[in-house]
């Protein structure tokens, strides 16, 4: 455990750092594009599913 608690603090050293050298930006758009590419992508298979339905 002693390793990940290692890691764990030199990232966060890290991010301190770059947020204090103002490096650090959120993508806030570009996460929001993948979000909503991923809904698109998910509400297509799902109305492929129901287009496709076997009925007996």
């Amino acid at each position: 455990m002693e390793g990940l608690s290692g890691v764990r603090s030199e990232l966060i050293a890290k991010l301190k750092r770059e947020v204090q050298d103002r490096t650090y930006k959120v993508k806030s758009q570009e996460i929001a594009d993948k979000i909503t590419q991923k809904l698109r992508e998910e509400e297509a298979y799902t109305s492929s599913l129901r287009k496709n339905r076997w009925t007996a």
